[in-house]
């Protein structure tokens, strides 16, 4: 459903969801937590009948309070419940989350150590650094889709004679292609 915000002369369209974003994550949260669950019951079943035997360590590649560390932090405790060992988050973040993933791939490949991370760690960085840290396709194996995103891009309406053509969401493609440096 598309609601417009009136502020001004300017229509703002808005984008409201069907569900409240508490629900949402509510329902994300269980289907996850279920999910991690089989996968590291199988693996555990089919690779060591003792696995974990101590504390396992998620790396969050980003400061904590960071929309990762948030989702970790949620995923930590219920993984913590269904493995019967506690799960460390440990946020080391820099680099664009080259420096916390790197840590990981250069981990003892025993299970006690995996990285929560995303399109930018595992996509982005291996192509816009000419020596990125870590192999993502060599180095992990990838476990779980965790969450889908969308990117949003907000535009305020402008006064200025400069930017006037981008003040609404439908002009802003326009004036950007017209004036890509002043975008």
């Amino acid at each position: 459903m598309a609601v417009h915000n009136h502020v001004g002369h300017h229509d703002v369209p808005i984008t409201l969801a069907a569900r409240t974003s508490q629900t949402r994550w509510r329902r994300f949260g269980l289907w996850t937590a279920v999910f991690l669950a089989a996968v590291i019951h199988t693996a555990h079943s089919v690779i060591a009948q003792d696995w974990p035997i101590r504390p396992v360590t998620m790396v969050v590649p980003f400061a904590a309070g960071s929309a990762s560390d948030t989702l970790a932090r949620i995923l930590a405790a219920r993984l913590s419940e269904v493995l019967g060992q506690q799960v460390i988050i440990e946020n080391v973040g820099g680099a664009g989350g080259m420096t916390g993933v790197a840590r990981v791939a250069k981990a003892a490949p025993d299970g006690y150590q995996f990285a929560l991370g995303g399109i930018d760690t595992f996509a982005q960085n291996q192509t816009l650094y000419k020596k990125p840290l870590y192999n993502s396709v060599n180095d992990f194996e990838p476990v779980a889709l965790m969450v889908e995103q969308a990117i949003i891009l907000g535009i305020l309406p402008v006064r200025s004679s400069t930017l006037r053509l981008a003040s609404t969401s439908r002009m802003f493609p326009i004036a950007a292609r017209r004036r890509p440096c002043r975008i």
